[in-house]
This record gives C-alpha cells, sequence and structure tokens, in this order.
C-alpha cells in the first residue's frame, strides 16, 4: 500500500510545484486506468501514469509508469494463451521541429521493465477497489527489473483546419515510426472540434497513446480519431534479453492493431483538462478489446 501512496503524492505534487516554474512553459500530469472506462474489466493496458515538463514548445522531458496485467491471473496454465504481467518505468526526452504545414517530432526514452514496485502498485490497487486478488506466484516480463530503450519519429501533418462562428474544426495526421521496445509503424487520422478558433499544431496532443504523450495546448471543445498500427516487435509482451516464463511466442503477437479515441477538453482556473475513453483491438492471438479511460491536466505557467 506504501507504494501507491507515494505514487499517488510525490507525482501530482511534483506537478503542483513546478507548474508554474520559470524554466517550464507547461506541466501535465496524466493517468490512465481501464475502471475510468466504465467497462468493469481490470486486465491488459490496466493503468499508467505520466509527468511531463514542457521547457518550451519545442523541447519536453516525459517521466511515467505503466502497467498491464492478464485476463485471467489466476490460471497459470494460461499463461502461453494471454497477456503476461508487465510493467514499465520510463523516461524521455522529445524534441519538435515546426514547419509551416508540419511538425517533426523526435522521442528518446530509457526505462526499466519488470520492476517489484508495479508488482505492488497492482496488488494494492486492486486491495482499495475491492478486484480479484493479484496471484503472487506469477512472475512478470523481465521480473526484477531489466534496462530497455526506444526512439521514435513523428511527423504531424494539417489535413482540414476551418473557422465559422463560435465553431472550428482541424484534421490533423500523424505518421509515426518508433524502434526500441516497442518497434512499430503507425498512420493515424484526428479531429478536433471547439468554439474557438486554435493552432492546427495543438491537436496533436489528442493522439496520445501509452507509449508517449505529445505536447500541445487543449481548447475546449471535442476531439476524436483513429490509428492503425503495424507492430513488429513488443517487448511487454515478448520480453527482451532476460529469461521471462509468461511472455508470448512471437507468432501470437497481434502485427496489425487498430485504435480509436473520443474525449473532451476545458479550461478550469488555469488548468486545461480532458478526458477521454480509449480502446485499441486485441495485441495478441485471441486477445480481448482493451478500453480505458485518460484523464490529463495541464498546467501553463502565468507568462503564457
Amino acid at each position: 500500500m506504501k507504494v501507491i501512496v507515494q505514487l499517488a503524492i510525490v507525482l501530482p505534487a511534483l506537478f503542483l510545484v513546478a507548474a508554474p516554474s520559470a524554466v517550464t512553459a507547461s506541466t501535465t500530469f496524466a493517468i490512465d486506468n481501464d475502471l475510468f472506462s466504465g467497462s468493469g474489466h481490470d486486465r491488459d493496458y490496466t493503468g499508467g501514469l505520466r509527468l511531463t515538463f514542457n521547457r518550451s514548445e519545442e523541447l519536453d522531458w516525459q517521466a511515467g509508469l505503466l502497467q498491464f496485467t492478464p485476463d485471467d491471473s489466476a490460471n497459470l496454465h494460461k499463461r502461453q494463451e494471454e497477456r503476461p504481467f508487465a510493467s514499465l518505468l520510463y523516461f524521455g526526452r522529445a524534441k519538435e521541429r515546426h514547419l509551416a504545414e508540419a511538425i517533426d517530432r523526435t522521442t528518446v526514452s530509457f526505462g526499466l521493465l519488470g520492476l517489484p514496485i508495479a508488482t505492488r502498485a497492482q496488488q494494492a490497487i486492486h486491495r482499495v477497489t475491492g478486484s480479484d486478488e493479484l496471484s503472487r506466484d506469477q512472475d512478470q516480463i523481465s521480473e526484477g527489473g531489466e534496462l530497455t530503450a526506444r526512439i521514435g519519429w513523428t511527423r504531424y501533418s494539417s489535413l482540414l483546419d476551418t473557422s465559422a462562428p463560435h465553431r472550428h474544426f482541424n484534421v490533423v495526421t500523424e505518421t509515426s515510426v518508433s524502434l526500441g521496445y516497442y518497434t512499430s509503424a503507425s498512420f493515424g487520422v484526428g479531429f478536433t472540434l471547439s468554439k474557438r478558433p486554435q493552432y492546427w499544431g495543438s491537436s496533436r496532443q489528442h493522439f496520445l497513446a501509452y507509449l508517449d504523450e505529445p505536447f500541445g495546448e487543449i481548447s475546449t471543445g471535442w476531439f476524436g480519431g483513429l490509428r492503425i498500427r503495424g507492430v513488429a516487435y513488443n517487448a511487454l509482451l515478448q520480453g527482451q534479453f532476460r529469461s521471462s516464463p509468461t511472455k508470448l511466442d512471437r507468432h501470437n503477437v497481434q502485427r496489425l492493431v487498430r485504435e480509436a479515441w473520443l474525449g473532451y477538453a476545458t479550461n478550469l482556473k488555469g488548468y486545461r483538462i480532458s478526458y477521454a475513453i480509449r480502446a485499441n483491438s486485441a495485441e495478441y492471438n485471441r486477445g480481448p478489446v482493451q478500453i480505458w479511460g485518460a484523464l490529463t491536466i495541464t498546467k501553463y505557467a502565468t507568462t503564457r
């Protein structure tokens, strides 16, 4: 219980302390959890915490913890048929280059797979929510900790940007490649519908995936999108160099994953708040659709 309490106190505290700092343009605290979606499930991408410090529109630093759990954690004989326990504690740096009708973003992140902190946090969450107790005798991917890394490149492009009285609508495309613990290529289309005009590039905020968080201001309004991703390697399913008895064989990993999201963003007393329902198709054979809720809170420096 101490671990989850510490995370719940330390990360929001860092968020509040760093938000008005002169060296940050904004600070964002985000939390994902399948409990926020109303699905009643606790499986697959079960939750995550992220803290992002934006020093400018072109540079930001990130830290986060991702957690994954099987649908049926009690049946050990099914370990080769469904997602294994997995976690990732990561730290990253992202830099952007702004062009006339495009934004290029490069992300480099390092992390640790399989830390005990993730298992204890999950067990604490299950006790608090009254969910089924997680089995303590199952290993997670890279049990005990293993270094990992990822580099990614993304281009956001303006496809449509229109304004009318009390309505602003824009459509943005995303093309992305990633190499490392998650090796993939993807293409997505997202929209934003707001009452006030906004810079088209701010829509990239809503392409949020659990492996990266683009920086961008949020205007009050609706947003949504679709993405298709080709996956060559996923260490959170397949393991890495260390022996992981619960890892999935590469033939059991789905190579094509579809994603969708829909949400609403608003301003509230100096904060930008957004909530979205997000869904992924199955990431492994016979796996379920993943559904979770994402809550993001951003505080901008007073000089903005």
